[in-house]
């Protein structure tokens, strides 16, 4: 490794173009989410090898055990991270499993809101003027007040906490990132089907 110490050196230099080069073949950006395949675990760390990249990039394991994920991270598995610096200070590759979750999170919710889908959430609590629901699919977190938890007045909702159902996106804040949802349209919605086919079944000859 002596011949890199002078990173004018021309060795040094072709190791700069040839990283250069991969990085780009690689679509290697800060700022992009990108797979990382897991090659090591230990009690406080989990090692992964991306393509690309000089040196392995680690995440805490306490950040995968936030998200839920322990058992699903192994050796040989892939894991989606977001690339926040691909050398810091320290001359370290910045990964977070997290961020990437959030952010695909993110864009799933807002392709099922411009196409005006239903999601499936569950209540996980309580909270000051509502609810907070996460999104089956992506484990997102969103906000459902109180007054969009049914259709009617309901004082105590301890039977629905932590049961799938579908919920309408109402809102969206891209610069913060919340997400508001409604129980109440879905609930209003499959009332109306329900009363529309009574009355189609009892119209006058039939």
């Amino acid at each position: 490794m002596e011949i890199y110490k002078d990173l004018s050196s021309p060795a040094s230099q072709k190791f700069e173009e040839l990283l250069n080069t991969q990085l780009s073949k690689n679509k290697i950006e800060e700022g992009k989410i990108i797979e990382g395949k897991v090659t090591k675990i230990t009690n406080k760390y989990i090692f992964l090898f991306i393509p690309g990249l000089k040196s392995e990039p680690v995440i805490d394991v306490n950040e995968i055990k936030t998200m839920g994920m322990v058992d699903a991270v192994k050796e040989g598995s892939t894991i989606s991270v977001l690339l926040e610096k691909i050398e810091d200070k320290n001359g370290d590759v910045v990964v977070s499993a997290q961020k990437a979750q959030k952010i695909k999170g993110w864009n799933k919710l807002v392709k099922c809101y411009e196409n005006n889908e239903l999601i499936n959430g569950k209540i996980t609590q309580k909270t000051k003027g509502g609810v907070i629901v996460e999104h089956i699919e992506t484990g997102s977190l969103m906000f459902c007040p109180g007054s969009q938890i049914s259709d009617k007045p309901v004082k105590n909702i301890d039977h629905l906490i932590g049961v799938e159902q579908k919920f309408a996106l109402i809102k969206l804040d891209m610069v913060r990132g919340n997400s508001v949802v409604s129980r109440r349209q879905v609930v209003s919605s499959n009332k109306k089907e329900d009363k529309a086919k009574i009355i189609e079944k009892f119209k006058v000859g039939r």
